[in-house]
Parts: structure tokens; sequence; C-alpha cells
């Protein structure tokens, strides 16, 4: 017999909350590059990596706990960070 109750998953719900968060900030980042006519296609194709990145990385967060899981959240953390600095180097520096 098995007991009922909520799974651990791969990540922690404050690290899912603080993803969330950081979804909504990127969803009105790229409405506000979509709005603008002067931004690079170059620029808006890095943006759109780093939010698929970001999705894949709250999809296998969501997912039960495995070791294999875990590590991919980190190698997925790990692309977004880096990929979201350069960005902002790129579009504000």
């Amino acid at each position: 017999m098995e007991i009922a109750g909520p799974q651990p998953l791969n990540m922690t719900e404050h690290e899912l909350h603080r993803l969330d968060n950081y979804l909504n900030i990127l969803n009105r980042d790229m409405a506000i590059l979509a709005a603008d006519p002067e931004c690079p296609p170059e620029l808006w194709d890095f943006f759109e990596e780093i939010a698929m990145l970001a999705v894949r990385l709250w999809n296998v967060g969501n997912e039960p706990f495995t070791h294999h899981g875990v590590e991919l959240v980190q190698q997925l953390n790990g692309a977004v960070n880096q990929r979201y600095a350069l960005l902002l180097r790129l579009a504000f520096f």
C-alpha cells in the first residue's frame, strides 16, 4: 500500500516561485522588445532562447524528484543565468 501525499520535486517551492517571477519578467520584457521596431533580430532570437530555456527549467523543476532531474535543473539554471547576463550586457551597455 502506497502512502498518498505530495512527492518532492526537482526544485523547491521557493525556487519555483522565483522562477515564476522570472518568467513573468521575461514575458513583460518580450512584449517591450516586440513593440520596439529598432530591436535587432539577433537580440530578439537570443531573448527567445532564454525564454525557452526558462520554460524548460520550469517543466523539469515541476517533475517528481530524480537525481537526473536535479542535475538537469542545475545545467539549465546555469545556462539561463549565463545567457541572461550576456543579454543584459548586449542590450543595455
